[in-house]
């Protein structure tokens, strides 16, 4: 009778070790569809974020095409003229009264 039965279960492990394999196997083959499924993913994300920095770089650059362009010499000639023409209301060359400072302190430390 247990010549019987040693058959028997090594029948039934093979089927489990067959069951256990083909499990394996489903297993990896979705794990692998999972993972190829999130790297389409990820990839596209890329791609839409790279086609969305494109379109915004072309949207700038037409925006400054469309500047007037002047030469620097004629720049800083301006920049100058309208520096001598406001020095008198500029207060980091002739600095802030003491009665109209904002930032003045309202009262002094004790403790210095």
């Amino acid at each position: 009778m247990e010549g019987f039965n040693i058959p028997m279960r090594y029948k039934s492990l093979q089927k489990l070790d067959t069951k256990s394999s083909s499990l394996k196997q489903e297993h990896l083959s979705s794990t692998q569809r999972l993972e190829s499924n999130v790297a389409a993913a990820v990839m596209d994300v890329y791609c839409s974020n790279n086609v969305l920095q494109a379109r915004r770089a072309v949207e700038q650059l037409r925006l400054e095409t469309e500047l007037q362009r002047i030469k620097i010499s004629a720049a800083a000639e301006q920049l100058v003229q309208y520096c001598q023409e406001h020095r008198r209301a500029d207060p980091l060359l002739t600095g802030i009264n003491a009665s109209s400072n904002p930032f003045k302190d309202k009262k002094t430390c004790v403790l210095l």
